[in-house]
């Protein structure tokens, strides 16, 4: 339960001090009024700073639900405590920010722009365009998340300059791209205070506007968050160690024969996307195998793939073909559920979104 309180705790001191300070500087009769975008970034960072130092040993710090779930795509958290992390990041960031408004509530209602009180509790793009505002969000937390899973594999680090290494991730990204999304990199930070303004009874307020809110904060720090937890890579290029950087050629292989079937139209369809997650399955195992023999004697590490491996070496089976069932028993599964969530999600997104990348749309040549 520990870890779920301390979840709650810090995302909800991470909104009232990141929501308070843009109340501080944007809401009339502020004391702080105009004291600009540098105050503003810099303060998000230290929102984020203080509650990791606090809660850090408790939880781990994640108060993000993109973080969370890319640490549970890449095998180093559990998927069991997903669900309990989110319920508790967004119900941190609601309570935060209804604190925020109870500090601030003579300032909302002299505050008259209704847009000026939104962009106190949750983000918007300073261009709408679905695409690259969702691109963005994707970069920016794709950065967070790469350089949080790097710095975590420097040796030698002194306890907590880890913490202060993302200061510097968020108020860089803030810095740098902040002014097109209002940088968001966290679907608990903007959800969780879009949903308080939408119920709570400001005066003056307008739509909570979640045509945007549903889609841009939640699909692009997800889809960046995943990308930056590719902790092959990242281990491999930070640690030297050759083993883990020759694993991610079957990451590439995947990625190749996934983006060639859903070329191809098979993502349209459930029964196109079923035949590619085998596909997907059968490219893994195929890399896989080989590389498991040189590096591992045939195991793969999982309790259940490894029993088939131990069957087989029982039986006097060769080695290449136990580690090869190994490889199946693992790999094609993982492929199915995971590109199959892949289609329900592709399915779900707003046809605006995806007819953004229609594989159908001809390309005009300059010739």
């Amino acid at each position: 339960m520990l870890p779920y309180i301390a979840e709650f705790l810090g995302t909800m001191m991470l909104i009232i001090l990141g929501d308070g300070v843009v109340a501080n500087v944007n809401l009339n009769k502020s004391g702080m009024k105009g004291a600009g975008a540098v105050q503003i970034t810099l303060a998000w960072g230290l929102a984020v700073l203080v509650p990791a130092f606090i809660f850090g040993e408790a939880s781990g710090a994640s108060f993000n639900p993109a973080l969370t779930i890319a640490l549970a795509v890449d095998g180093s958290f559990a998927w069991s405590m997903v669900p309990g992390y989110v319920i508790a990041q967004m119900a941190g960031a609601f309570v935060g920010a209804s604190i925020v408004y109870l500090l601030f509530k003579g300032q909302f209602d002299a505050t008259e722009d209704p847009g000026t009180k939104l962009g106190v509790f949750c983000t918007g793009p300073s261009i709408p365009n679905t695409g690259l505002n969702i691109l963005s969000e994707a970069v920016g937390t794709f950065i967070l998340v790469f350089a949080i899973k790097g710095i975590g594999n420097v040796t030698g680090l002194s306890t907590g300059v880890d913490k202060l290494f993302v200061f510097g991730i968020i108020v860089s990204v803030g810095m740098s791209l902040g002014g097109l999304t209002g940088y968001a990199i966290n679907p608990a930070r903007d959800l969780g205070p879009r949903l308080a303004h939408a119920v709570l009874p400001i005066k003056g307020k307008g739509d909570s506007n979640f045509s945007y809110g549903l889609v841009v904060p939640i699909v692009g720090p997800i889809i960046g968050a995943i990308c930056g937890a590719a902790n092959n890579l990242i281990y491999g290029f930070t640690t030297g160690d050759s083993i883990t950087l020759v694993y991610a050629l079957t990451s590439l292989g995947i990625g190749l024969a996934v983006g060639i079937m859903a070329r191809l139209g098979n993502m349209e369809k459930i029964s196109g996307a079923l035949i590619t997650s085998v596909i997907a399955g059968l490219v893994a195992v195929c890399i896989s195998t080989p590389l498991n023999v040189i590096f591992w004697g045939g195991t793969t590490g999982n309790v259940w793939g490894d029993a088939v491996f131990a069957a087989t070496q029982a039986s006097n089976m060769p080695v290449l073909l136990g580690s090869f069932l190994d490889e199946v028993v693992v790999d094609v599964p993982d492929k199915i559920i995971t590109i199959l969530v892949v289609y329900a999600i592709l399915k779900g997104l707003p046809k605006k979104l995806t007819a953004l990348y229609d594989v159908n749309d001809s390309v005009e040549s300059l010739d």
